[in-house]
């Protein structure tokens, strides 16, 4: 879905672009519960969500809003990718085939030994 984008970006993804061709903004996207404050304000971190996160004082990062890859749910990715997606398309991206890359099948204990 986003080859087209991240070739023409320099593999770079500007979040704020992409929602307001979009239409939407940064509350739009969905939430991780164990990243919400109790006052309902998230402190996730999108730039490490959607790649790498390397800035050096990142204030989500000091308050744990770097996700650990488990604490990603499938359901929680396809609804990023659901909202980012009029975006990402409008901005030259390509026509996505629905929801997120397919799993990789995992190789038991016996054979990763073999391999």
């Amino acid at each position: 879905m986003m080859s087209t984008y991240l070739e023409r970006t320099n593999g770079r993804v500007h979040l704020a672009e992409i929602l307001a061709a979009a239409g939407k903004k940064q509350t739009d996207l969905p939430t991780l519960p164990q990243y919400v404050h109790p006052n309902g304000r998230p402190f996730l971190c999108w730039t490490s969500v959607l790649g790498r996160c390397t800035y050096r004082e990142c204030r989500f990062h000091h308050q744990g809003g770097h996700p650990n890859p488990k604490d990603i749910t499938d359901d929680f990715a396809d609804k990023v990718v659901d909202t980012l997606n009029k975006g990402v398309i409008s901005m030259g991206g390509t026509t996505p085939t629905g929801g997120s890359p397919p799993k990789k099948p995992k190789v038991a204990a016996e054979e990763q030994q073999t391999l």
